[in-house]
């Protein structure tokens, strides 16, 4: 269903993963808090994505990124700012850093719906 639509019923649960740096930095926002409106009142929102430090971590999933979906624009949250995001958003949030062994850096924003 497009988000242009209201959708009839609430959701238990959203995942996103590695999806909002692909995204128009300015349509996060307004996305964040379609989803956050579909999701019923005690819904969880998973949230993967990359964060920006440590330095040659994010370097290493750019050039990652770069190889998959060229030069369209990329943008990287860091962790203080996806966590300001969220919560402006009406999420309480925790977050947990993944651990792989390649290095990623990427982090897990489990986010509940206020």
């Amino acid at each position: 269903m497009p988000l242009n639509t209201s959708c009839p019923m609430a959701w238990l649960a959203h995942t996103l993963l590695d999806l909002l740096h692909h995204l128009p930095k300015a349509s996060v926002p307004p996305l964040l808090s379609r989803l956050h409106d579909a999701l019923a009142h005690d819904g969880v929102m998973l949230v993967k994505d990359v964060d920006t430090r440590p330095f040659y971590k994010r370097w290493f999933t750019l050039w990652l990124d770069r190889l998959m979906v060229g030069m369209e624009p990329i943008h990287y949250w860091s962790v203080e700012a996806m966590i300001d995001m969220l919560e402006d958003t009406g999420f309480e949030v925790y977050t947990h850093e993944m651990r792989d062994i390649l290095p990623y850096p990427h982090r897990l924003y489990i986010c509940r719906k206020k």
